[in-house]
């Protein structure tokens, strides 16, 4: 029987060698997985993340699908990101300084600056460039002076239209790109942890770290050293096959069986460590806090050793991410995979993510390219790509707002003045009314006292 209580949500994870599908299902406030499926994908089909052979990713996400357990899944719509090897991100800070900053000023000069920050620092040319942007911390430093905390997360339209395409060619709908590591993020919590965390996806391609503080993406950084890299370096070294140097990582790894293997792996990964550090360090000495936990997710992380060779090495406690939602009992399942997936298909579900965690909406892409179409035809090159600016800019009316609120300095340090002030009264008299009962108390006391010394005498 139809329950129309209950609501399903597909999260895609595409990699360059695997695709991961989950489906989630959810009835009042419980979450369950209701099916899941993995497959590998051979080499060629997507390399750092751009389709290769788009007729035979058809052929694998369908067979992902057909074999999932233990139910088949149809896909009308999902939840997919856009590989982390196409996207960037970008976290800096505006200043605003004058007396007299209104809110229309603040809220139409950060699109500028942020347009500006966006061409200064993302490797994309203005043209193919697609951003969004959230405010992370807004704070008034004095009456004319508010600095802004903001992240910028950035794809190439070409790339985007790429998937897009592809979506269609399967006949289903993907109403946004979400982002694969705040994906990761709801995969691993579902109330993100107050302390500032770091999240190190160890992929075959790429290594990335993301640095979190309250569920909010505050660094990262993609290092180019991860399975494969570690592959090539034991197969040149110890003279073995390929084949053969993914098993000895595998079944050896760091744990020192092999101490020649073992030596390779960790002479590979020391570029690795120090960006880690070199990122930590960044962090700590921007906003003051430090990191409480490290969490390794992605195939590589699995490597046996790797857990106590980091925590040995970065000084910090290091363990193995695991889902959020319970997957399989009997353990049968290495749940690790599937960590991405859930974390998109949660999206679905729970709607505060919506607020917190940014997309690049499918629907602006048409805006640009209507754009595009009448600036290529009647204006030059720069008011080409001021056009296409004013269509990637997709900060929404309530956030505008919110802006608004925020930015307005000398009300907000007026109210806090009144506040301050409300406060310093009732304060005063408390402690007036309290002196006013001592007093009372006091003199009842004393007359107590003297009608009993007149009894005595």
């Amino acid at each position: 029987m139809f329950n129309f209580f209950q609501k399903k949500s597909i999260g895609l994870d595409i990699a360059d060698h695997s695709l991961e599908v989950v489906e989630l299902i959810k009835t009042g406030r419980k979450i369950k997985v209701f099916s899941l499926s993995r497959l590998k994908l051979e080499p060629g089909i997507i390399e750092k993340g751009r389709i290769k052979n788009q007729e035979k990713l058809i052929k694998a996400v369908k067979e992902a699908f057909s074999k999932a357990q233990p139910h088949r899944i149809t896909a009308k719509k999902l939840i997919f990101s856009l590989p982390e090897s196409q996207i960037y991100t970008h976290v800096f800070d505006i200043i605003f300084k004058g007396r007299n900053i209104t809110p229309n000023f603040a809220v139409t000069e950060r699109k500028n600056l942020i347009w500006q920050e966006a061409k200064k620092n993302i490797p994309l040319n203005q043209e193919d460039l697609l951003f969004t942007d959230k405010i992370l911390k807004v704070t008034v430093l004095d009456q004319q002076r508010i600095r802004m905390e903001n992240l910028l997360i950035a794809a190439s339209r070409t790339v985007a239209l790429e998937w897009r395409e592809f979506f269609q060619a399967l006949k289903i709908e993907v109403e946004f790109f979400d982002i694969e590591t705040l994906a990761i993020l709801r995969g691993l919590f579902i109330k993100p942890p107050k302390e500032p965390i770091c999240v190190i996806d160890m992929g075959a391609v790429t290594t990335n770290v993301a640095i979190f503080d309250r569920g909010d993406l505050r660094y990262s950084y993609s290092i180019k050293i991860a399975g494969d890299v570690l592959n090539r370096k034991i197969v040149e070294t110890l003279k073995v096959k390929p084949e053969e140097a993914e098993e000895l990582k595998i079944k050896y790894g760091l744990a020192g069986e092999k101490p020649d293997l073992a030596a390779v792996l960790k002479k590979t990964l020391e570029p690795v460590l120090k960006e880690i550090k070199e990122s930590f360090d960044h962090f700590e000495n921007k906003t003051k806090l430090k990191i409480n936990e490290v969490i390794l997710v992605g195939g590589t992380a699995q490597l046996k050793g790797l857990v106590d060779y980091f925590a040995q090495e970065i000084g910090l406690p290091v363990k193995i991410g695991q889902p959020t939602i319970f997957i399989d009992e009997k353990k049968s399942i290495n749940s690790l995979f599937y960590i991405e997936a859930i974390g998109l298909a949660l999206r679905g579900l729970i709607k505060k993510w919506d607020k917190s965690h940014p997309v690049i909406k499918i629907k602006k892409f048409k805006q640009i390219e209507s754009k595009e179409q009448e600036s290529l035809e009647t204006l030059d090159s720069k008011e080409s790509a001021a056009s296409t600016s004013e269509s990637n800019l997709t900060q929404g009316t309530a956030e505008e707002k919110s802006i608004s609120r925020l930015i307005d300095v000398p009300a907000t340090l007026s109210k806090d003045r009144i506040r301050s002030k409300k406060i310093l009264l009732i304060i005063i008299l408390i402690l007036g009314l309290t002196t006013l009962a001592l007093v009372y108390q006091y003199r009842s006391y004393q007359k107590d006292q003297k009608k009993h010394s007149c009894l005595l005498l």
